[in-house]
C-alpha cells in the first residue's frame, strides 16, 4: 500500500496517511515519497476523513475506517491480502465501495457481490535486482513459512549452504544448535543483501485450505522480487504461490522433504536451472507495477467522480 501510495504522490495526487495512535511503536510521522505521515488518536481522525474524496484503508484499522467513511460519507477501498478478511471486517457493498484484491484467486474465493479490482503487490525491479549467489534461502523463520522444514534440508544436505532470514512479526524458529551450514540474517529492508546471497528460494509457507480462517500466503511477493534476478523459488502449491509463479515455480508438498531435496539436487544441472531461471525472470517482468498503479488511479478516479 505505501508504494501505490507514493507513486500515486508522484502522479500528483495528495496523499495522507494516518496512524492510531496505539501504532505509534511500529510507524514515524513526517513525509516520506511525497506522502505525508500523522500519528494520532482514533477520536481526531475527523478532519481527515472530511478533506479525503476517497479512504483507503487495510489491516487491523479496517472496522475503525469503515465507521468513519460512513459517519463522513466518504467512499471506502479496502486493500484485501488475506482470504478470510472480507467476512471477518463485516465488509459488505453497502459499507464499502471497492474491494482491492492483490490476488485474482482471492477475488474468486471471496465471492464479493460489489465493485473490486485485483491489485498484486507492486514491486520495484531497481530495489530488488542483484546478481545472484548460491545460498538456499527461507525467508521469515515462522513454522507457518516452514522453518521445520528448512533445518530439516539444511540437515540432509550439510554439504549446502543455507541462509534463513529473521521476519519482523511472529516469534521466530531459532533451534538451540543452529546447524554449521546455516547462516541465520537478522531482519532487513534491504532485501538485495539477501537476493545477492541467494541461489535457490524456499516457500514451503503453510495451507490447510480455505476454510480455515487462519493465515496463508495470498500471492507471494518474496518469489517474485526473487524472480527479477533469476532466482528459481521451490513452493508448497497453496493458491497464492500457483498463481503469482505459475509454471516458473517448482512446486513440493511441504509434508514430503525428499521432494524438497530431489527439487534441490536437480537444480543442479545447469541447464535445468537456467531454464528455471529464464522463466522466473518472464514471471516477474508480468508484473509491471506501473501498469498496476495506473489501473487502481483509474478505478479511484472513476469512484471520486461519480
Amino acid at each position: 500500500m505505501a508504494l501505490v501510495l507514493e507513486q500515486l504522490a508522484l502522479k500528483g495526487h495528495e496523499t495522507q496517511v494516518i496512524i492510531p495512535e496505539k501504532y505509534r511503536h511500529n510507524a514515524e510521522a513526517g513525509k516520506f515519497n511525497g506522502v505525508k505521515v500523522d500519528i494520532t488518536s482514533q477520536n481526531e481522525f475527523g478532519p481527515y476523513y472530511s478533506w479525503a474524496d476517497i479512504v483507503l484503508t487495510q489491516l487491523a484499522i479496517t472496522p475503525e475506517a469503515v465507521e468513519c467513511a460512513k459517519r463522513h460519507q466518504k467512499p471506502l477501498a479496502c486493500y484485501i491480502h488475506s482470504h478470510y478478511y472480507v467476512k471477518a471486517f463485516g465488509l459488505t457493498p453497502k459499507n464499502t465501495t471497492l474491494i482491492i484484491f492483490n490476488s485474482k484467486w482471492m477475488q474468486k474465493y471471496c465471492r464479493w457481490s460489489g465493485d473490486s479490482i485485483v491489485i498484486p503487490p507492486p514491486i520495484i525491479p531497481e530495489n530488488y535486482k542483484t546478481i545472484k549467489g548460491k545460498a538456499i534461502t527461507l525467508i521469515n523463520l515462522l513454522p507457518n513459512k516452514g522453518s521445520h522444514l528448512f533445518y530439516k534440508l539444511a540437515g540432509h544436505m550439510p554439504e549446502r549452504k543455507f541462509l534463513g532470514v529473521k521476519g519482523t512479526r511472529g516469534k521466530q524458529h531459532i533451534p538451540a544448535k543452529i546447524p554449521a551450514n546455516v547462516e541465520i540474517m537478522e531482519p532487513t529492508t534491504d532485501m538485495k543483501s539477501v537476493y545477492e546471497k541467494t541461489g535457490i528460494l524456499l516457500m514451503p509457507s503453510r495451507f490447510r485450505g480455505l476454510e480455515y480462517p487462519e493465515w496463508t500466503e495470498s500471492w507471494g511477493r518474496c518469489a517474485i522480487e526473487a524472480a527479477w534476478s533469476g532466482i528459481p523459488t521451490i513452493a508448497h502449491p497453496c493458491p497464492g504461490l500457483l498463481e503469482s509463479l505459475n509454471s516458473a515455480g517448482i512446486f513440493c508438498d511441504r509434508d514430503k522433504p525428499e521432494d524438497w531435496i530431489n527439487a534441490v539436487r536437480r537444480l543442479d544441472d545447469p541447464h535445468y536451472y537456467e531454464m528455471k531461471s529464464k522463466q522466473a525472470k518472464i514471471r516477474a517482468e508480468n508484473y509491471d507495477y506501473k501498469v498496476y498503479v495506473n489501473l487502481l488511479e483509474k478505478k479511484l478516479l472513476s469512484i471520486i467522480c461519480k
